[in-house]
């Protein structure tokens, strides 16, 4: 689809390919798993921000990649100095795969590499969820004092938090988080 629209192969590393436009002073970097096409919501990302770039040089800039629940797996987005990366996975653990293998061919030039611990996810609640399915919604729903069939309605992608929402389920994540990184057992 991109490569109908002028975009250009420069070189592809592992599942990923890095991709020049004539018009345009940034280079894509998108996954390449053969005849699959890219997820929609890759796509939408990029139209979206119009491809904009921040053109302050950093020496290793900080990796935030967006991440969506997708018909088949998760989609995973950032914008960054001179690059938009774009990667999809079916699962967690191969989109952080793809994520670290995208991000570290969009800097390789740069003689730049990251590590997993480095590169930051937000994603969105659908994929948390789905991700840390260790995580009871009842019960969270009853943490933070929110009707359990709204949280799951978020959970499922029914309906759309407001921020106000978001930010509430957020903190009682993250309170859960806190205290469980605090526990200590008996020996």
């Amino acid at each position: 689809m991109l490569r109908s629209h002028g975009w250009i192969e420069i070189r592809q590393s592992g599942s990923h390919v890095l991709l020049r436009h004539e018009a345009k002073d940034h280079h894509l970097i998108v996954p390449n798993h053969g005849s699959r096409e890219c997820e929609e919501g890759i796509v939408n990302v990029y139209i979206e921000t119009g491809g904009n770039q921040n053109k302050e040089e950093m020496k290793k800039p900080r990796v935030i990649m967006t991440v969506a629940k997708e018909d088949k797996g998760f989609s995973a987005t950032t914008t960054l100095p001179g690059n938009f990366i774009a990667t999809q996975g079916e699962s967690l653990p191969d989109l952080k795969k793809q994520i670290l293998d995208a991000v570290n061919l969009a800097f390789k030039n740069r003689g730049i590499a990251y590590t997993e611990d480095e590169i930051i996810l937000k994603p969105d609640l659908q994929s948390f969820f789905t991700f840390y399915r260790i995580l009871n919604a009842k019960a969270l729903s009853e943490r933070i004092g929110m009707n359990q069939s709204l949280l799951a309605q978020y959970i499922k992608g029914i309906k759309r938090p407001s921020v106000a929402q978001t930010q509430r389920i957020l903190k009682g994540v993250k309170k859960v988080g806190k205290e469980l990184a605090s526990i200590q057992f008996l020996f």
